[in-house]
């Protein structure tokens, strides 16, 4: 809004974590489908964060570089 690398920094940092809480609050019935469910969560993870590592230059506005 105001153009400021920092807060939007921040706010891509806070916004990444509500997403990941949201996923968390799935309603599983048992441990077999909770595990499956953080083995999801941590695969779109490590995928998101190579694909950052690949091509910093895409994220570097919302990165701390």
């Amino acid at each position: 809004l105001w153009n400021i690398g920092e807060l939007l920094k921040i706010g891509g940092t806070f916004f990444a974590l509500y997403i990941i809480e949201k996923i968390i609050e799935i309603p599983v019935k048992s441990q077999v489908g909770f595990a499956y469910l953080g083995l999801f969560v941590s695969g779109v993870i490590y995928w998101f964060c190579m694909l950052v590592k690949s091509n910093p230059e895409a994220f570097r506005a919302y990165l701390f570089f």
